[in-house]
């Protein structure tokens, strides 16, 4: 169900049922805006569908079929980030004080404004001259006030992800993945590829979060961890500069994703067999029921 917490402390979202979901926030003074989808049936009775929805301080606005994953605020506007739903593709979908515009096939995970600009990041479907998944390539691709910039891979691959975006002095820092045989982590600098696994042995996963200061670039996601009866689970690490740190979890597999460094302190959300977050490496857990983070934000500093 649907949810937030501040300083750990959860907020329930009012008409929110079952399988609802919270991708993302932002805090503008008092307010508070929380992203995501619900659950409803459909007319057949068995099945069910995603309506993308905002909440702001806990009522909710409902925006057709799909799903918002980012929000962010340039003044008095509030931009929204999203799929919907139609003729059998996911649109690129951009709200503007809840005026939808539709950017294309594919999906925009996630918004920031930076100086007056407004980025996104997500992946454009690029559709070739014929029909067919060989001929189908998603592209990761950032978007600098509605224009789309494809981001260099240096290979070509038929999937590159793009996650989320930040911005830092005017440079765009882009998390995400490629495929190989697998998904390998990996990041952008503008349009420069860096990866965050060696050549050998690859390292399989994917950077989802990211933060970058003067000095440093931080990203959150997860890589394969072998177990010891020799398979692998998904475990929850954080870079810097490049350098990986595995965090601590419970149960069968962890995730993280998301990461923000204030007051020299790092935080990290994400989820094992709970909704977690950690502090420095140390894991705190978000009440007793099972769930996930998605978003996280400091304020008040």
């Amino acid at each position: 169900m649907a949810t937030y917490w501040k300083n750990g402390v959860p907020t329930i979202l009012t008409d929110t049922v079952k399988g609802s979901r919270a991708n993302g926030i932002t805090v503008i003074g008092k307010d508070v805006y929380v992203v995501g989808d619900i659950s409803i049936p459909l007319p057949n009775g068995r099945d069910r569908t995603a309506i993308a929805a905002c909440w702001k301080n806990g009522v909710l606005t409902k925006f057709g079929r799909g799903t918002i994953y980012g929000v962010a605020a340039k003044g008095k506007d509030i931009y929204m980030v999203g799929t919907l739903y139609g003729l059998g593709n996911e649109k690129i979908t951009f709200w503007k004080n809840g005026l939808p515009d539709t950017l294309g096939d594919g999906r925009i995970l996630s918004i920031t404004v930076d100086a007056g600009n407004i980025y996104m990041a997500g992946y454009q479907i690029i559709h070739g001259e014929t029909n067919g998944p060989e001929n189908r390539w998603e592209v990761a691709t950032y978007w600098k006030n509605g224009k789309p910039i494809e981001l260099d891979n240096n290979v070509t691959f038929i999937k590159t992800m793009a996650n989320s975006i930040f911005i830092q002095d005017g440079d765009a820092y882009i998390p995400g993945s490629h495929l190989e045989n697998a998904v390998v982590p990996m990041y952008w600098k503008n349009r420069d590829s860096i990866s965050l696994s060696p050549k050998s042995p690859r390292l399989y996963g994917e950077a989802n979060g990211i933060y970058a200061d003067e000095n440093n670039v931080y990203q959150s996601g997860y890589v394969y961890v072998p177990t010891h009866n020799g398979l692998a689970t998904f475990g929850a690490v954080y870079w810097k500069n490049g350098i990986i740190n595995y965090l601590p979890y419970i149960g069968k597999e962890s995730f993280a994703s998301a990461i923000v460094i204030q007051n020299n302190d790092t935080y990290v959300a994400g989820s094992d067999d709970y909704p977690i977050y950690w502090k420095n490496g140390k894991r705190i857990q978000l009440g007793k029921n099972k769930g996930q983070v998605s978003a996280i934000t400091v304020v008040g500093y």
